[in-house]
């Protein structure tokens, strides 16, 4: 059977995100392709930071992209049940 890789996106450049993404990096069976920040400069600066590929400024356009197989959300529980209610709207 083939391996899967499960694919990780971090909503979210709070700095616990970098103590995850070294424990992502160090599984065989997950990875962290994306990191999303209302800021896109922001979030390309800390994809560099952390060698992830991706970067987006705008949390709408990770929940969309269908490569992500699950999301690590580091966000103020107001910020996180209005992206919840997004999620239902998409979906």
């Amino acid at each position: 059977m083939k391996n899967y890789i499960t694919k990780i996106a971090i909503i979210g450049t709070a700095n616990i995100a970098r103590k995850n993404i070294r424990a992502i990096m160090l599984a065989d069976n997950i990875c962290c392709i994306l990191i999303a920040s209302r800021c896109h400069k922001r979030a390309l600066k800390f994809s560099k930071e952390n060698n992830v590929p991706r970067s987006v400024g705008n949390y709408g356009l990770a929940l969309q992209d269908n490569d992500i197989d699950a999301f690590y959300l580091l966000l103020h529980v107001l910020i996180r049940s209005g992206l919840m209610k997004y999620v239902q709207l998409i979906n």
